[in-house]
């Protein structure tokens, strides 16, 4: 049945002529015929019916309530689950490299830890992308993640032998980078028709501001902890963090998540337009095709052996004789074959390539360069770099979305590329405790408005397509990957050669080549990603 059929129609939808009692002819008078008015059945009149639901708070639709508080409370479990999924999503983050560096690890073994776990998160991040795509259990993929990292960060604290370290590092590296693509999945799949409060721009800010806020106060304590029981606490901490978001995210109903909203709309992902998602949560679209470009179903053939028969040959049918390439796929590498002919987020992809082939490598690098200078302790200047740059963070996610609903996208990202090479030239040159300010305030504003931009402009060019997460994946994922493995690898090796501070003016040159070419092919991509799609 369809779920339109389902819904629940209020009681001023009926025909207020059907609600007065019929005229009484001439004929029925000439009979004398008495009218009935003292039955228990007789048929209301207009003043018996309330003819708006607001004037009848007591005859509110008992479902639509229940839909409200249930997406009211998956919103603020999401809210919740990403403050501890930004400790969670980064790992060690920097306290990785201090930590090995106070083991006797030279820079370009440091950096090669770093970039052996992109290479490995580049392979994985495709595929990871079109899993969260296909599947319902997005609840699951979070909570073994966490686990994965947390299990990973505890195996360190017994040894740091290179092996074990590369190894470890991998396995968090991966499940990692899975938490954002997870968090921006069902973000979508709660979002609200409501443009002006929870729509995905709003939302999606709100989550990014609060996995900013979970990885300033996270620092925070890692620096406070480090610097009174060493860097071990550090990964206690970690592991803390791991924990909680395995606890929350299962506070997060199953039955308020829309997958089909999820992956960005379209059809879902087995091509047979059944239902069963929306009729499992017990939950009605409103009439028409929502807000979300979610196509409407196709209607399922009956429950007979014949309509078995049919429903079996239309499935195979669609799948493979009649396919709309627009459909999502269970193959990733289909998926990716179709966003490689996609000249606009080719474009996309290779400005987040260069931004982070100079971005990644700078905080690892200055801090550092601090502690081998004396400017600071290992911990604290660490933990003082990472809460900075996130307390600014949070500052900009709420800006970005701001902006994005007055300017868009492409101006947002505009400023990103542009405050880049000013952070590396800074850092460059100042090498002092206080240089940590300015140089994490930039990393904030630019780290700040890819966070919430990079999503947000993925979603708008993929809308309808049921491919949001993967092209997340493939260009937000591989590519920002692929720069910041090599970031780390060329960062560290030059500072052991050349020294930290032409290491920094190096990275610096990377952001420049995205602002060009962001700049040059205004044109072409500013149309695509500042349209205001229904989603929105």
């Amino acid at each position: 049945m369809d779920a339109k059929d389902n819904q629940t129609y209020p009681r001023n939808a009926i025909s207020l002529e059907s609600l007065h009692p019929a005229e009484p002819s001439p004929e029925v008078d000439s009979k004398k015929d008495s009218p009935v008015t003292s039955s228990a059945s007789a048929p209301p009149t207009i003043v018996d019916v309330p003819v708006d639901d607001a004037d009848t708070p007591g005859d509110a639709d008992p479902t639509s309530e229940a839909d409200a508080k249930l997406k009211r409370w998956a919103r603020w479990a999401l809210f919740v689950m990403a403050f501890f999924m930004g400790d969670v999503s980064d790992g060690l983050g920097p306290f990785l490299g201090v930590y090995l560096q106070e083991h006797g690890w030279a820079p370009g073994l440091r950096g090669s830890v770093q970039t052996v776990s992109g290479v490995a998160t580049i392979l994985a991040t495709g595929p990871i992308g079109a899993l969260i795509d296909a599947t319902k259990y997005k609840r699951m993929m979070v909570a073994v993640c966490a686990l994965f990292v947390g299990v990973s960060q505890g195996l360190n604290l017994l040894s740091t032998h290179p092996a074990l370290v590369f190894l470890t590092q991998i396995v968090s590296a991966v499940a990692g980078t899975s938490m954002v693509p997870l968090l921006v999945a069902l973000t979508l799949g709660i979002c609200s028709d409501d443009k002006s409060k929870h729509s995905f721009r709003t939302l999606n800010g709100r989550n990014q501001a609060a996995n900013h806020a979970g990885n300033m106060v996270s620092a925070g304590l890692a620096g406070l902890l480090g610097s009174h029981f060493g860097l071990s606490a550090v990964f206690y901490l970690v592991m803390a963090f791991c924990a909680a978001t395995i606890g929350v995210v299962f506070l997060l109903p199953e039955r308020a998540i829309d997958h089909r909203a999820a992956r960005g709309g379209g059809p879902s992902p087995d091509d047979t337009g059944n239902r069963e998602d929306m009729q499992e949560r017990g939950r009605a679209e409103t009439d028409g095709e929502t807000a979300r470009d979610i196509s409407p179903p196709v209607e399922s053939p009956m429950t007979s052996p014949k309509g078995k028969k049919e429903r079996f040959t239309s499935k195979f049918t669609q799948r493979f004789k009649n396919r709309d390439p627009s459909k999502p796929s269970r193959s990733g590498f289909r998926g990716a074959s179709i966003l490689l002919k996609n000249k606009p987020l080719g474009v996309v992809a290779i400005t987040i390539f260069l931004f982070h082939l100079g971005n990644a490598a700078i905080l690892f690098l200055y801090g550092q360069v601090l502690v081998a200078t004396g400017q600071g302790d290992p911990a604290g200047t660490t933990g003082l770099t990472v809460i900075i740059a996130q307390g600014t963070m949070i500052i900009m996610s709420f800006l970005t979305a701001w902006l994005a609903g007055r300017s868009g996208y492409w101006f947002a990202i505009l400023i990103s590329y542009a405050v880049l090479p000013i952070r590396a030239a800074v850092a460059g040159r100042v090498i002092k405790s206080w240089g940590v300010w300015p140089v994490q305030i930039l990393d904030g504003v630019g780290a700040g408005i890819q966070g919430v931009a990079i999503p947000g402009l993925l979603a708008v060019m993929m809308a309808g397509t049921g491919r949001v997460n993967l092209a997340f994946g493939v260009v937000g994922g591989i590519t920002r990957q692929t720069g910041a493995s090599i970031s780390h690898s060329l960062g560290g090796w030059i500072a052991q050669e050349r020294g930290y501070s032409f290491a920094l003016y190096i990275l610096g040159i990377f952001p420049l080549f995205s602002l060009a070419i962001w700049v040059g092919f205004v044109k072409m991509l500013r149309p695509l990603i500042d349209k205001k799609p229904e989603e929105e």
